[in-house]
């Protein structure tokens, strides 16, 4: 007796107990779990370079000068790790065991979760880090005066009337709101982009496995 492979794969989905097509199963099964360990290895190596760089920039900014932008920086940069290293727990309660398509599907769902969080978590952290850079190069040292003040009184001496907010002047305050704002409404994009860089590659892959399975499917299910 014969079975097709649609029917194969409806039943169970590259199921474990079908003899008829054990190299088709074991080669998805491998992939699946090929994919998912490739980014597990990707992001600890990400996280722990993310730690080493805000290790390396928070005594650099001391030492430039800059503890504003480098305190920021690093309470920044290690929220964002330890967030990301709470979400790469829960991939350990992925299960192996089930078929491939399950198995996938479960990590597709988990990757979904963790970049709608980080999506949001930009629109805050990017502005943060922006805000950060600015009050380092603000409150950099000159000879015992900042840069700030250096610069609000050139601004001075050039527009008298320019009108100060906390002594800083206020057309400055409004183009850091309006930055502020731009990046929080494009926060989320801006992360998309980022991940596309660092894993585009496998997340493509991974859509094309999935696309694989789902086309698959629908042919078990159109050819019972």
């Amino acid at each position: 007796m014969e079975k097709s492979i649609e029917t194969i794969w409806k039943n169970g989905f590259v199921d474990s107990q079908a003899l008829i097509a054990p190299k088709l199963n074991n080669l998805y099964n491998q992939k699946s779990q090929d994919i998912v360990e490739k980014f597990k290895r990707m992001f600890k190596l990400n996280l722990w370079g993310l730690v080493i760089l805000s290790a390396i920039m928070l005594p650099v900014s001391f030492a430039l000068h800059m503890p504003y932008m480098g305190v920021p920086f690093f309470i920044i940069i290690n929220l964002t790790v330890f967030i990301n290293y709470r979400l790469s727990q829960s991939l350990g309660d992925l299960d192996k065991s089930t078929n491939s398509y399950e198995y996938l599907l479960s990590f597709h769902n988990w990757m979904q979760k963790q970049i709608h969080i980080n999506a949001q978590l930009s629109r805050i952290l990017y502005p943060m880090i922006f805000l950060s850079m600015i009050a380092g190069m603000w409150f950099l040292d000159f000879n015992g005066q900042t840069m700030g003040i250096k610069l609000t009184q050139k601004l001075l001496d050039s527009f008298p009337t320019l009108h100060l907010t906390y002594g800083i002047p206020t057309v400055f305050w409004a183009g850091l709101a309006v930055i502020c704002a731009v990046m929080f409404v494009l926060g989320g994009k801006i992360y998309t982009l980022d991940l596309k860089i660092v894993y585009g590659r496998l997340l493509q892959k991974l859509d094309e496995i999935m696309a694989d399975m789902e086309a698959l499917r629908k042919e078990a299910d159109t050819h019972p």
